[in-house]
């Protein structure tokens, strides 16, 4: 009977468990940014120690088991994020910037998890294979299961996170990118590849098998010492096969785990020729201007600019008198992000925050923009901005309601500095990226409109700024100015700047107030006159094309409505 009760009670602390752990990561996946500052907080305090006494080997016991709660939370957030981006891959959607955000965190998560966790398997490292778990020394065996268990949890993490994204295409070939992207800034991510490579490279698995064989002889065994280290070693036994990872590690199939190398290197081939033609094409064209811009050194319209601009404002130009704006399609040739003056930062309180604090001495010289163009990324002066014909502004009206999204958007567009020109204009690229691309990634949680072209997400000037027409838009509508002239100023309305991205307004949905649009096309199909051909020696009906002007009405959809509705995102 008291068997029966035991297991009773095992099985309701179990449930409860299980409770516990679905409330939790319901929080982590609704509020991730929660999961990340906790998770950096606690490999921030946590020390691994040093010493062989009976404290220290306590203390480091109770290190593993916070970090194992901690890599719990993380993998399943990330495994929820890697769900809903194969699905969104699948459904054609692009990966938006606020998810490459996403996956760029929990990579220097896992990389802090990684070096501290690879501290504690430094620590415990055993002995050779015969005196593994052997002998009386108490101590001695702790830290071999404090051994096995950072290599499982290591094991079971990367594992996962190998299938969830490494072997999707697209995911993988981000990953890469988000690496590279990481060791061109000076972070020392080569520590997380190298744990990586160690657990899971095929011959350390073998020799890894053969502990974990011997651990399984042993166990029964392992609970005989007295009452306080019978606790410590009961916990760790725990720990080591809670996740099912020893049943993986000593599985009779062979795991494979390739590193893609053959379709990868093609990929990167062809990306890479792509890129060089693309660059060598743009640098020359670049440099073809044949006059100055309208608004050169027109300090009244900058004047007039510096008192409407608010920031992190959308900013949108066009060159119709260089020779790159003829070769991309739509409208504007160029988009960029108006970080703010000095005083303007001071009054959203973010003129000393650490985000904008390496570049204070920038803004105060002027430098107010950050964009993406040939040479890469960087910061502007508003009078350099203005070589241009024509500039238009679109806003977030809420996002200078939310501080906490405010800072992410300085940090994700700030982040971009120093990164090369996308000659490729691919979206899911992160080590380089394009004047576009950079708003794309800073506001991120927007679903911006995206174009597949040669088989890659791209997104141009003209892309981001029709979302200004789309009902139920996050993106709203400043001013847009144009002169045909030096010395002259044209105040467009929003309706001149809608018909030349191709949107038009719709007539039955406008009222007095407020203005409603749709998208102007051209459809065209091939049809067969009932007419017959009498000069043909065989008649036959005439084949022609037929088009027609359409209009269609573009609503918009959130990031987060599209989880919600596609992706089971939890609310």
């Amino acid at each position: 009977m008291k068997g029966v009760k035991l297991f009773k009670i095992l099985i309701v602390f179990g449930l409860l468990h299980s409770v516990y752990a679905n409330k939790q990561l319901l929080k982590d996946i609704e509020n991730p940014d929660d999961l990340y500052r906790f998770s950096a907080g606690a490999i921030g305090k946590l020390e691994v120690e040093r010493g062989n006494d009976l404290q220290s080997f306590i203390k480091n016991r109770i290190t593993l088991e916070t970090f194992n709660y901690l890599l719990k939370r993380v993998d399943g957030v990330s495994a929820h994020l890697a769900d809903k981006l194969r699905s969104s891959l699948s459904n054609a959607r692009v990966i938006n910037g606020e998810e490459v955000y996403q996956m760029s965190t929990l990579i220097n998560i896992y990389h802090g998890i990684s070096v501290k966790i690879s501290e504690l398997n430094t620590y415990a490292k055993p002995r050779d294979l015969d005196d593994f778990l052997e002998g009386e020394d108490q101590l001695a065996i702790g830290r071999d299961l404090i051994w096995l268990a950072t290599y499982s949890k290591l094991y079971n993490s990367f594992y996962q996170n190998y299938l969830n994204y490494y072997m999707h295409l697209n995911l993988r070939k981000i990953i890469k990118n988000l690496f590279i992207t990481k060791e061109n800034s000076g972070q020392k991510i080569e520590e997380l590849k190298v744990t990586i490579a160690h657990i899971l490279e095929k011959d350390n698995r073998k020799t890894a098998k053969k502990f974990f064989k011997k651990y399984m002889t042993m166990r029964d065994s392992l609970l005989k010492f007295n009452i306080d280290m019978n606790y410590e070693v009961q916990q760790l036994i725990d720990q080591i096969e809670e996740d099912g990872a020893v049943t993986s590690i000593l599985s009779k199939d062979t795991i494979k785990i390739s590193n893609f190398t053959i379709t990868d290197t093609l990929a990167n081939f062809f990306g890479k020729v792509t890129n060089v033609i693309s660059g060598v094409f743009g640098n020359l064209v670049g440099k073809v201007r044949w006059r100055h811009g309208n608004f050169y050194k027109d300090n009244i319209v900058k004047e007039k600019l510096l008192k409407e601009l608010r920031p992190l404002d959308l900013l949108f130009e066009k060159t119709p008198f260089a020779l790159t704006d003829t070769f991309i399609p739509g409208h504007f040739g160029h988009a960029a992000l108006y970080l703010g003056t000095e005083e303007q930062l001071k009054e959203i309180g973010l003129w000393d925050s650490p985000i904008i604090r390496p570049y204070q001495k920038n803004i105060q010289n002027g430098e107010i923009i950050v964009e993406a163009i040939r040479p890469g990324v960087g910061l502007t002066t508003m009078e350099k901005f203005l070589e241009i014909d024509e500039i238009a502004i679109l806003r977030q009206d809420t996002i200078h309601y939310d501080y906490e999204e405010m800072q992410q958007v300085y940090k994700r567009a700030l982040d971009q500095i120093g990164k090369k020109y996308d000659f490729n204009f691919d979206v899911e690229t992160t080590d380089k990226i394009v004047c576009s691309e950079l708003l794309f990634f800073a506001y991120g949680k927007i679903n911006w409109p995206t174009v597949y072209i040669l088989g890659r997400p791209t997104i141009s000037p003209d892309n981001l700024a029709e979302l200004a027409f789309y009902d139920n838009t996050p993106i709203n509508f400043v001013l847009n100015y144009w002169s045909k002239k030096r010395g002259t100023l044209i105040e467009g309305k929003i309706e001149d700047l809608a018909k030349n991205i191709g949107f038009a307004i719709d007539p039955e949905r406008s009222g007095p107030h407020k203005k409603a649009f749709h998208k102007k096309d051209y459809r065209c199909k091939t049809v067969f006159s009932n007419s017959l051909r009498s000069s043909s020696r065989r008649s036959r009906r005439i084949q022609y094309r037929q088009c027609k002007t359409v209009y269609e009405r573009k609503v918009y959809n959130s990031a987060e409505n599209y989880r919600e509705s596609h992706n089971g995102y939890f609310k």
